[in-house]
């Protein structure tokens, strides 16, 4: 299969979208949120399918992605609670 190569338009070290508005280069706030909830979704999802599969919570693979989730949910209440602060 051969697939074109493709060169994102830079102006000022900027990548630019169709319309010429320059792409941000950090996520804001509202878009690490976003995502943040996503992962958290994935997250629990897999715990879930893990704890079905395994029957225990207790099984290390189950135990390391709850405790990654018990993170990323802190992370979450975290930015929300600032964000909160902030207004």
């Amino acid at each position: 299969m051969y697939c074109a190569e493709y060169s994102v338009p830079i102006y000022r070290g900027l990548m630019l979208s169709e319309n010429k508005v320059p792409w941000p280069q950090q996520p804001d706030h509202a878009t690490q949120l976003i995502s943040l909830e996503n992962e958290i979704h994935m997250l629990r999802t897999r715990m879930e399918q893990m704890f079905i599969e395994k029957q225990s919570f207790t099984v290390e693979d189950v135990l390391e992605i709850s405790m990654l989730l018990d993170i990323r949910i802190n992370e979450y209440m975290h930015m929300r609670y600032n964000s909160k602060q902030e207004n």
